[in-house]
């Protein structure tokens, strides 16, 4: 956070960070749903996915946007055939 909020950085910069790490975060989610449905070894079935994906929400303390959306993305990865 302290190098975006640089001053050195133009918004446009600023920009394009957030999108390439949120592009990173989707790649993995894509890979992860992937490696699941070809069940590798040692791998979660979806279904065991998504249960961990509530557990795990039941137990934050905080639900703030940035949660929600967290969450909500990863119910997606595991319940859609193909994440877009």
């Amino acid at each position: 956070m302290t190098w975006l909020n640089s001053e050195r950085l133009t918004d446009e910069a600023k920009r394009d960070s957030i999108l390439t790490g949120c592009d990173i975060i989707d790649r993995i989610y894509r890979a992860d749903a992937i490696m699941l449905r070809e069940r590798a070894p040692l791998s979660y079935t979806p279904e065991e996915a998504l249960r961990m994906i509530e557990e795990e929400y039941a137990r934050e303390v905080v639900h703030d946007r940035q949660t929600i959306a967290e969450y909500e993305h990863r119910r997606r990865v595991f319940t859609t055939a193909v994440p877009d």
